[in-house]
């Protein structure tokens, strides 16, 4: 027992130490000479990545690598240009075929689809589900937030608006396993934060030039994630025991 608990009382001191907020991050990857952001129509691509608000920010994971291309991403070169949709006929017309095709990749391989099936729910939720207050919307905010736990997905803020919009429509057994799953994505991201955060920060006071911005990017990234953490944890309170 007395070599149990300094274990658990360094586990813990670690934890809370290791949590940075968003503010800590940001100011340890304050941007200078070497490491602005172009304000301009030629910035490059991972500049108008981080400057994204997170909630824009699209995660999609997958545990199979594979390039992105009509033959292996058929969801995606087929349907990405309707779920950004603003007819509201035209997105209802296009989403009964988007769904029919989800489903149907869904059955032949879930796992090689994952990342295709997130990138289009992920999207159409937060651009078609979430902001409407129909009872459609609310069937399908229900059904695609099922299908992206079933797909894997990681894109916490998506998932806890998600939630939070239908949990009143759940089964019991559906909240506790869907909060779990949220609760268990929150643990994570706050384990990537405390785990690379000390070697990144390192790494941007100690480097210069091009390796210096890399080590930018990277911790601007990690200030992302920390805002996501905030803002889905005051939404849900994901860091608390579930209350049945």
């Amino acid at each position: 027992m007395k070599k149990i608990l300094p274990v658990i009382l360094h586990t813990f001191l670690c934890t809370v130490a290791c949590s940075q907020t968003e503010e800590e991050i940001a100011a340890a990857f304050v941007p200078d000479v070497d490491t602005q952001l172009v304000e301009n129509k030629y910035e490059p691509l991972v500049d108008v990545m981080i400057k994204m608000d997170f909630k824009e920010d699209f995660l999609e994971h997958s545990t199979i690598r594979k390039n992105s291309q009509p033959s292996t991403s058929p969801l995606v070169f087929k349907h990405k240009k309707s779920v950004y949709l603003k007819d509201k006929a035209a997105f209802t017309n296009a989403y009964v075929s988007i769904k029919s095709d989800m489903l149907h990749y869904r059955d032949l391989d879930m796992a090689y689809h994952a990342r295709d099936i997130q990138f289009l729910a992920l999207r159409m939720l937060r651009y078609q589900f979430l902001p409407d207050s129909s009872e459609v919307a609310l069937a399908e905010t229900q059904f695609l937030l099922a299908l992206l736990i079933e797909a894997g997905a990681v894109d916490l803020d998506v998932l806890a608006d998600a939630y939070h919009k239908v949990q009143h429509l759940l089964s019991p057994q559906e909240r506790t396993e869907h909060f779990k799953y949220l609760q268990k994505c929150y643990a994570k991201d706050r384990q990537y934060i405390a785990d690379h955060f000390p070697r990144l920060k390192k790494g941007y006071e100690t480097t210069t030039g091009a390796e210096r911005k890399s080590y930018f990017y990277l911790g601007k990234r990690l200030e992302k994630i920390s805002k996501t953490l905030r803002y889905s944890n005051d939404l849900l309170q994901l860091d608390t025991e579930q209350k049945n």
